[in-house]
């Protein structure tokens, strides 16, 4: 098992599944002392979402644990530009159930934070959605809205983007939650 904790835009299924194939969706979860920011700057010039360890246990992250083959991980690192972005950390996350299983995420590498990075509209929306999917605490999603975004100059990125948040928007926010 190659298990994969989602915590950004690949939260929703839809999302993932339209970069690797059918995926498992083993449940949500939450990795604690940790924070989400979206300051790791992307091979496009705008922020994508990190995590960050926090001293607090109380600040948790919450995400999909996902099953996944070692190609489609394999895929995954490409997509999250392993090694130039992103580095891969081997985390315990705590399930709906209480149990802890071992997951792997990709975590901003330190050259490729920057503070002043924003979100493009279009990325903050896929994780705002992922979390609405997924019924993440209320005060979770607000904070995931609260996040300032800024517009993707970039038309044919944005089209792209624009129709997978359509198939989120319309999808049975049901159908996928264990």
């Amino acid at each position: 098992m190659n298990l994969y904790f989602a915590y950004g835009s690949n939260l929703h299924q839809i999302r993932l599944e339209s970069r690797l194939g059918e995926a498992d969706f083993l449940g949500k979860g939450k990795l604690h002392s940790s924070e989400i920011h979206f300051h790791k700057l992307g091979g496009d010039g705008s922020g994508k979402a990190t995590v960050q360890s926090s001293s607090d246990p109380q600040n948790v992250v919450w995400g999909a644990v996902y099953d996944l083959s070692k190609s489609q991980e394999n895929l995954l690192d490409k997509y999250e530009s392993l090694g130039a972005g992103y580095h891969k950390t081997q985390i315990e996350i705590e399930m709906k159930n209480g149990g802890k299983v071992p997951c792997f995420n990709y975590e901003g590498m330190r050259e490729y934070v920057d503070y002043t990075s924003l979100p493009f509209h279009w990325y903050k929306k896929l994780v705002v959605l992922g979390s609405l999917h997924l019924k993440f605490p209320d005060k979770y999603v607000e904070f995931l809205k609260s996040i300032q975004s800024e517009k993707d100059s970039n038309p044919k990125r944005v089209a792209t983007n624009q129709r997978l948040i359509k198939l989120m928007e319309e999808k049975n926010v049901d159908s996928h939650i264990k």
